[in-house]
């Protein structure tokens, strides 16, 4: 009898391909649904490309601790969320510009959309509901994040906020 898979996990073709490096923005291009896995040095995770949008379910290790978040773009907006909190934070960006899932970072440990990750990717049977925002989970709005901005100015936005959140923006964007 097969195993049913967990109800967050969505069905996959069985058409995956070898790990390849490839940019998120590369992957969005495409026009194709996919689910693609990643794992790099302290962060691995589940990205699924569908129609412009995109979610990402990654697992992020700071200081040995594993912060388990999730991030949904549609249009020019990017929800981000830890497991186990009820904030989230809500970000608009340059509608021009590649969305800011959290997959990849550059030196300064801001988002790159065009750095290549070996992402390993199939043909993905798309499940709409996993592009559904959670219930229970409050966005704190950012406002308008630069296209290009600096981690710095990135982890600011974490300033503005205290206790567990703050550390869970904190940790989420890579900042000291």
């Amino acid at each position: 009898m097969s195993k049913r898979p967990a109800p967050s996990v969505a069905p996959q073709a069985s058409q995956e391909q070898s790990p390849s490096p490839s940019s998120l923005k590369d992957l969005i291009s495409r026009g194709i649904a996919q689910s693609c896995t990643f794992s790099n040095d302290s962060t691995s995770g589940t990205v699924y490309v569908s129609s412009g949008k995109v979610r990402e379910d990654f697992t992020a290790t700071t200081d040995g601790k594993e912060t388990k978040s999730h991030i949904i773009v549609d249009g020019n907006t990017s929800y981000m969320w830890t497991e186990g909190s009820k904030t989230g934070f809500k970000m608009t960006f340059d509608v021009n510009a590649t969305p800011s899932a959290k997959t990849s970072t550059s030196q300064n440990g801001s988002f790159d959309a065009s750095a290549n990750i070996n992402y390993k990717c199939g043909v993905w049977i798309v499940d709409s509901s996993l592009f559904a925002l959670p219930t229970g989970v409050q966005f704190t709005s950012f406002g308008s994040t630069p296209a290009t901005g600096s981690n710095s100015s990135q982890c600011s936005y974490c300033d503005s906020l205290s206790g567990d959140s703050k550390t869970q923006c904190l940790s989420a964007l890579k900042c000291k």
